[in-house]
């Protein structure tokens, strides 16, 4: 049996993909790109030079290196599925071309707060604010989360997805919530106008926002700038959180398990240039040593 062609692979996991992700269309643009330089190839023929030469190009053609990362993770990922499906027997180690040093949107706490006044007076837009603040959720699990998984008795809000192909999506946290934010979640659940006046109890599939994606990303855009607020999106407030979290001193094992990253390099690899207070017994332990 021939090894089967990289286009194969890409292909496969095009269709698994714009099935599961919320913007179906970038998986579709970046397979394009993808396909013209490695499609004819097999998985020996991936090899460092390859990569580099891919990523030469593309930068030739004036694409920054975050986008050529992108692109190559995605081809990363459809090797990755390759392999779990038994399609090829390893993955070929990439060359990735190096994180961008533009820092990225950090929101102040003055601006957090401005931004949960303008949205105030929209309890849907308000309750997806605080869930994404205090969940460090992505924009998708807050949109899609139920209140069958939120328990405020024991103050835990379970992000993970009940898709069927759940396992192929980016992974979720199991969170847990502070006692305020379970008495709001309570207040809000029973207040008649989030129900579109019905005064009743949501059933429990319900969810608890009720904005899609695109509603929230538009709603919170338009209170950002009602709020004086710039450069705001579900991302950047998911950033922040998790900035100020390890700024704080909040263990990177503990705010890469609140991302719901696959595992700790990851978080290590986008927060790593930070400074958090939890490495500040290392720096007295090599002082000792010094001194």
């Amino acid at each position: 049996m021939s090894a089967p062609r990289i286009a194969h692979l890409l292909q496969v996991y095009e269709r698994d993909r714009v099935a599961v992700v919320v913007q179906p269309q970038r998986i579709r643009d970046t397979v394009a790109h993808l396909l013209p330089f490695f499609g004819q190839l097999t998985v020996a023929e991936i090899t460092r030079s390859a990569v580099l030469e891919y990523a030469q190009k593309r930068q030739a053609r004036g694409l920054k290196s975050p986008t050529v990362r992108r692109e190559l993770v995605s081809l990363r990922a459809a090797l990755r599925m390759a392999w779990r499906d038994g399609l090829i027997d390893r993955v070929p180690p990439l060359p990735m071309p190096a994180h961008s040093n533009r820092r990225e949107r950090v929101l102040s706490r003055d601006e957090v707060r401005a931004l949960l006044a303008a949205t105030a007076p929209r309890p849907r837009l308000h309750a997806f604010l605080r869930l994404l603040i205090a969940t460090c959720g992505r924009v998708s699990a807050v949109c899609e989360l139920t209140w069958a998984a939120v328990d405020l008795h024991e103050r835990v809000i379970d992000l993970r997805s009940r898709h069927p192909l759940a396992q192929r999506m980016k992974r979720r946290a199991v969170v847990p919530i502070t006692s305020e934010l379970a008495a709001y979640l309570a207040a809000y659940r029973d207040a008649p106008e989030v129900h579109r006046g019905r005064g009743r109890r949501p059933v429990p599939g319900a969810r608890v926002v009720g904005l899609s994606v695109s509603s929230a990303r538009q709603q919170l855009k338009a209170a950002a700038l009602q709020a004086g607020v710039q450069g705001v999106t579900p991302h950047v407030i998911r950033h922040s959180v998790a900035t100020h979290m390890l700024a704080e001193g909040v263990e990177l094992t503990m705010v890469s398990k609140m991302l719901g990253h696959a595992s700790v390099a990851i978080t290590a690899d986008v927060y790593g240039h930070l400074k958090p207070a939890h490495l500040s017994p290392a720096a007295e332990v090599l002082g000792r040593w010094a001194g």
